[in-house]
């Protein structure tokens, strides 16, 4: 027997392949060449397939049982009798195969646990998937309506919808952009503006001279054809070309949300502004100073046309329009040889005065914006809270890039980090993974390290009161917040989410709130400051022209032309005002604090530069507004040409 071992050895597959298969035996052949008989060896045949072994141990298998059925003939048993003795095949090959897997090695039981770890882990994963994708979101509140009871709907007759749906038809109010007189393309603007726009600017008057505008955002499908070609200024050609079929189609498959509500008319509001500031500006070369006041109120009025749907985008229009408006009136007082009279400068500061509700900051339809989205992302337990569902990842998907690369992105590149070769082949299987079908797999993850829905709520309701109480800051106090925001010194916290905005915190949902901060204030109070300082400019020069004479000190303007004298935007303290060559001298010390003597650096940019957003350098001038031209790189006075 020991001899038929080294035989099998020196036929096993590894060696008979390693010299080119030939006179290779198995275990089958094994058992047909022994002397037992046809049933015997059926029986052996049958019991070694039943254990599964591998190759080599099924022909250990083989070799131990013909030898004990050759060792029981001979003690003289009768195959027969050895067969009934046998027991059941299946029990003795399960028994078999039991004991042959004890006898393998260490590493193959590693292996083996592993093996069944893993399996245990994928079917408790998929239980887990299967629990994660069944929540959908439910959306309880109609935040559209909502919205709607802040802007209730109007009679189209009552407003001026009509006579701007006219205007933008005929106009093409889109292709007029800004110019300024001191940009080298300053007389193509006006050459246009007499050409094609001129005939608009009754009309765009007659529209401001409305309480209400009757424009509103809308759902696309909910425009109609009349309104669509005149705000994105198409031809009936051009839309049919967009809508076939005549007109947007709600799609009843999509999920539409407040955040889907166009606005085209904001960005149009702004032409419109920019029209009536062109009339002005040729209107004061041309000494026609009466039209002055009639422009810069229609002007303001179509900022508060702009403000009427109170979304924040709406309000950072008005307050570009209202830059339009203030741009003029500090245009009045270039020309000191030519001035307005007493009465027109008065008219303005009325003007001016009784608009300060532009500069309110209100963001009731942000935060239903921001609501209704939570509610169509999250699952609804029926008490506020839920988890992230699967279709709330496919509504981020479009909101953002893709919610889920975000998520693992930093865990791929933490395995870059750490294990380079296998970080870059994983970080391959990643992006594969989350380019195909079956990213949905990665849900559970995303879920566990995502906020909650009460959480985000809570955290958000908080972030925009944060805000609102930003807005009523005083500038110089605003920035110093802002540094210390952005620089993580503010303990901000709500909703057991602690820190200001941040992928740590937030997770997926950054990527919606990071734009949520005193930033978000910071043009507001900045407008708020450019409005005071354009009733000062007025005020000053009103004074002048009535008393032959500029004030002694800005105090004096109190209470004949102002209520208050308005403090230094950049500092808080009383703004510098003296006399220098026969003319004011007014500016604040700037964020640094510094007074300069009025020294000042403008942008590259032509024109006035008093309202730029963050001076770092030199003093905040007041009057006179330093100017640039096209062609000069210092700050002069320009008159209009």
């Amino acid at each position: 027997m020991k001899l038929e071992r080294v035989t099998c050895i020196l036929r096993s597959p590894i060696l008979t392949w390693r010299w080119g298969g030939r006179n290779r035996l198995t275990w089958v052949q094994l058992v047909e060449q022994s002397a037992l008989s046809a049933d015997t060896r059926r029986l052996v045949v049958q019991v070694v397939r039943k254990t599964g072994l591998w190759p080599q141990e099924k022909y250990d298998v083989a070799e131990e049982l013909v030898s004990h059925f050759v060792e029981g003939h001979e003690l003289g048993k009768s195959e027969s009798e050895l067969i009934a003795h046998f027991g059941s095949p299946s029990q003795v090959a399960r028994l078999i195969r039991r004991s042959k897997k004890k006898g393998r090695s260490l590493l193959w039981h590693a292996m083996a646990w592993t093996r069944l770890g893993m399996v245990s882990l994928c079917v408790v994963y998929a239980l887990v998937l299967l629990a994660s994708v069944s929540p959908t979101p439910s959306p309880r509140m109609d935040y559209k309506a909502l919205l709607d009871q802040i802007n209730p709907p109007r009679p189209d007759e009552g407003t001026a919808k009509a006579v701007y749906l006219d205007i933008f038809r005929d106009y093409g109010i889109r292709k007029f952009d800004n110019s300024s007189p001191e940009s080298s393309d300053w007389q193509d603007t006006v050459s246009l503006f007499r050409e094609k726009y001129r005939l608009s600017v009754p009309e765009i008057r007659r529209a401001a001279a409305y309480e209400h505008s009757g424009l509103k955002g809308k759902f696309a499908y909910e425009y109609s054809q009349e309104e669509y070609m005149a705000f994105y200024q198409m031809s009936e050609k051009e839309y049919l070309q967009v809508y076939p079929n005549g007109g947007p189609v709600k799609e009843t498959d999509r999920i539409y949300t407040v955040a889907d509500i166009l606005l085209p008319q904001a960005g149009l509001y702004k032409h419109l502004s920019i029209i009536i500031r062109v009339n002005s500006l040729i209107a004061l070369n041309e000494k026609r100073y009466g039209e002055i006041p009639v422009d810069i109120e229609t002007i303001l009025r179509i900022s508060s046309h702009c403000v009427e749907q109170p979304l924040l985008i709406n309000r950072l229009v008005s307050i570009a329009c209202q830059w339009q408006a203030q741009d003029i009136a500090r245009r009045l007082f270039l020309d000191r040889e030519n001035l307005p009279d007493v009465q027109v400068i008065r008219q303005l500061l009325d003007i001016f005065r009784h608009t300060d509700a532009l500069h309110q900051f209100e963001v009731s339809m942000e935060k239903y914006l921001m609501k209704d989205l939570i509610q169509h992302i999250y699952s609804d337990d029926g008490s506020g809270d839920g988890i992230i569902t699967l279709q709330g990842t496919e509504l981020l998907s479009a909101w953002m890039d893709d919610p889920l690369v975000q998520t693992f992105n930093p865990l791929v590149e933490a395995v870059d980090d750490w294990v380079p070769i296998v970080g870059e082949s994983s970080r391959a299987v990643m992006d594969m993974f989350l380019n195909s079908d079956l990213k949905f797999a990665l849900l559970p993850i995303m879920q566990e390290v995502s906020p909650r829905r009460r959480a985000v709520t809570e955290y958000l309701e908080a972030l925009w009161m944060a805000v609102e109480e930003c807005s009523q800051l005083p500038l110089w106090e605003l920035r110093n917040y802002i540094n210390k925001w952005e620089s993580g010194a503010v303990d901000f916290q709500a909703g057991g989410i602690h820190g200001v905005p941040s992928s740590e915190n937030l997770g997926v949902f950054y990527g919606l709130f990071d734009s949520i901060g005193p930033k978000s204030a910071y043009k507001f109070v900045m407008s708020r400051a450019h409005h005071e300082n354009t009733q000062l400019i007025l005020a000053l020069h009103g004074y002048f022209i009535e008393q032959g004479k500029w004030p002694e000190r800005l105090s004096d303007l109190v209470p004949g032309w102002l209520a208050e004298v308005p403090l230094d935007a950049t500092t808080g303290k009383p703004l510098v005002y003296r006399i220098e060559n026969d003319g004011p001298l007014v500016y604040g010390r700037g964020f640094d604090g510094v007074d300069n003597g009025g020294q000042f650096i403008p942008r590259d940019r032509p024109g006035f530069h008093w309202s730029q957003s963050d001076p770092e350098e030199g003093d905040w001038i007041i009057w006179p507004v330093p100017v640039k031209t096209q062609s000069s790189p210092a700050a002069e006075p320009a008159a209009l040409q």
